[in-house]
């Protein structure tokens, strides 16, 4: 009973500790921030927001991949639908709600065990910690040094995925390379926002903010790691000669676009699972009527 009452304290303390953080640290950033960052330019905004999207479909691809193994017939909608609903109840709700959800939608529908994707959702994660430590030999090495650690990890990918063939490693191959473009989609929104914002980067620069976000995002410190993402980014700021508020500010709205453009999308795939299902009812319905005549 009170390890139970324990559990239930520190994950309200999570998350009533994230919010509060998310806000204190925004605060800041907006009474720091230089007044030319408010000039955000739409162009810019929109084409994150298309950024966005793909990093849906990769994230739904991930889905798809771990259905395959289990010789599923998926599709890309339901995928779809339980992936925006993990990134959207994640972002706003404690304790990996999402994750939880999509584990029992898994499970229902499909009949495969929930312990399963959590070995599966391992697996993945450490593909995308192999593209964090990438991409920051990128910044730190030289181009041929990281040219070489590329190659070898590329070639290690390939020997885990035949070693452990008959497990969920012997997807890794395919995991790496979803979490490449995962990591892709992530620098590039980042480098869309700061240039919206007036503070271009190149992409190796913008590589510190792109990072330190897909490193934290296999963590579980608050909800969708808010306010502690504001922070991290607004830490890695100064290290591209940024301030530590335009940090902030890029980090919070990064977070804010993203989860707008994922419960857009939950709307409307939820939209398109209902009038399926009514189409079904009806198609039924029409059926049993022909039998009964």
């Amino acid at each position: 009973m009170k390890n139970s009452n324990t559990r239930r304290l520190l994950a309200a303390l999570r998350f009533w500790g994230g919010y509060a953080l998310f806000g204190g640290v925004v605060i800041y950033g907006i009474y720091h921030a230089p007044e030319e960052i408010w000039k955000l330019k739409l162009q810019w905004l929109l084409l994150a927001v298309l950024v966005f999207l793909a990093m849906m479909v990769l994230q739904t691809l991930q889905v798809c991949i771990f259905l395959k193994v289990h010789d599923m017939k998926c599709g890309w909608f339901w995928p779809a639908l339980f992936t925006v609903k993990k990134g959207v109840l994640n972002s706003v709700l404690p304790a990996r709600t999402g994750t939880l959800a999509l584990m029992y939608m898994l499970t229902q529908r499909y009949q495969v065990k929930w312990h399963e994707y959590l070995r599966f959702s391992i697996v993945a994660s450490c593909a995308s910690l192999l593209v964090s430590g990438l991409a920051f030999a990128w910044i730190v090495l030289s181009q041929v040094n990281f040219l070489m650690m590329f190659v070898g990890s590329i070639l290690g990918c390939y020997v885990l995925s035949h070693v452990f063939s008959r497990t969920y490693m012997g997807r890794f191959v395919a995991l790496f390379g979803v979490g490449l473009g995962l990591y892709t989609t992530m620098l590039i929104s980042f480098w869309c926002l700061l240039n919206g914002l007036g503070m271009p980067l190149d992409f190796r620069a913008t590589s510190y903010f792109a990072t330190a976000v897909n490193t934290l995002a296999q963590l579980a410190v608050t909800p969708g790691n808010i306010g502690i993402r504001e922070l991290v980014t607004g830490m890695v700021a100064p290290y591209v000669s940024l301030d530590i508020a335009v940090g902030i500010i890029v980090g919070g709205i990064f977070h804010v676009v993203r989860t707008t453009v994922y419960a857009v999308a939950m709307v409307a795939l939820e939209k398109l699972a209902k009038s399926r299902s009514e189409l079904s009812y009806a198609a039924l319905s029409d059926i049993d009527q022909r039998k009964t005549r």
